[in-house]
């Protein structure tokens, strides 16, 4: 059987929150889920044309109908949707902020979600990066872009020896080619370039059925390829639940503290306003490329 997958990421450039990468499977091609998803009056487009980041319910809406139909479940709570990725309350113990995500009911926005009839339940892939994974993995030498990659990477190995499997990806920061990327992660296996250019990288590997699988690597993929953009839908989504969580636990202690999205200008303003002591304290599971401050 046919098999798509379409990846993205969320939040590569960020101080605060996640970076989530996630991959989309379908049975269904790319080519014909436009018609399924419209009928099921579930825009699916590239995330940043969906979201504003005072209004959720749009992002919600589609993020959740694209994980029901990809996965035939419902996340009832964040840390349900974040389980799907992976992540389980004992990996965020230590960070009070991610405490809550039980808590958090979904759908937060409260509009209806829509859930095309004829599910493919091609599944849901990928992970969530936190600050202090990306500050640890740079204390091993290890850059935002390799550490992307690493998860990119086992979704590869999970499907290697699926038959037939087209796996689309938005293209990686300033990566051009992908060759070496795959062979590292499918050793023994001969990579055939079919087409290496600045809007695109196709490769070709054969199964372990002698049947041929496709990775292509898309500039603006999201506009390119319809299972990109749900990924990148749900990747946003999950981030911007963890922005919550966050936001939340934080107003709380400070109460006059106005909200971040994470993005680098107004996150600088947000780390000065918590002021010193709270940044050391918490610098390292906060915010990304931490140094302890010495005043």
């Amino acid at each position: 059987m046919d098999y798509f997958i379409g990846i993205d990421e969320a939040g590569y450039g960020p101080l605060l929150g996640p970076l989530a990468v996630v991959g989309i499977g379908s049975t269904v091609a790319p080519s014909d889920l436009n018609a399924i998803w419209k009928s099921a009056h579930l825009p699916v487009m590239d995330s940043k044309k969906l979201h504003k980041s005072s209004h959720i319910a749009p992002l919600e809406s589609v993020a959740l109908g694209i994980i029901t139909w990809a996965t035939g479940f419902t996340p009832a709570s964040a840390s349900e949707l974040f389980a799907l990725l992976g992540e389980q309350p004992s990996d965020t113990a230590d960070v009070p902020w991610c405490a809550s995500a039980d808590a958090l009911s979904l759908p937060v926005g409260g509009l209806p979600i829509d859930v095309p009839s004829d599910g493919a339940m091609g599944g849901i892939h990928g992970g969530l990066l936190h600050p202090w994974h990306l500050n640890e993995f740079a204390s091993q030498g290890i850059n935002r872009s390799q550490a992307e990659w690493g998860i990119i990477a086992e979704i590869i190995q999970k499907e290697r020896n699926r038959s037939c499997l087209t796996l689309s990806c938005d293209r990686l920061g300033g990566r051009t080619y992908y060759a070496d990327l795959l062979q590292s992660c499918l050793p023994g296996k001969d990579i055939f370039i079919q087409e290496e250019q600045r809007s695109q990288c196709i490769y070709t590997v054969l199964n372990t059925n002698d049947e041929t699988n496709i990775y292509e690597f898309l500039v603006k993929g999201e506009q390119r390829n319809i299972l990109i953009a749900a990924a990148s839908c749900v990747a946003k989504y999950a981030r911007e639940l963890h922005m919550t969580l966050l936001n939340q636990w934080w107003q709380k202690e400070l109460r006059w503290l106005k909200p971040t999205a994470g993005y680098p200008q107004d996150a600088k303003r947000w780390l000065h306003q918590i002021g010193s002591g709270h940044r050391n304290a918490w610098g390292f599971h906060l915010q990304r490329g931490w140094r302890e401050e010495h005043v």
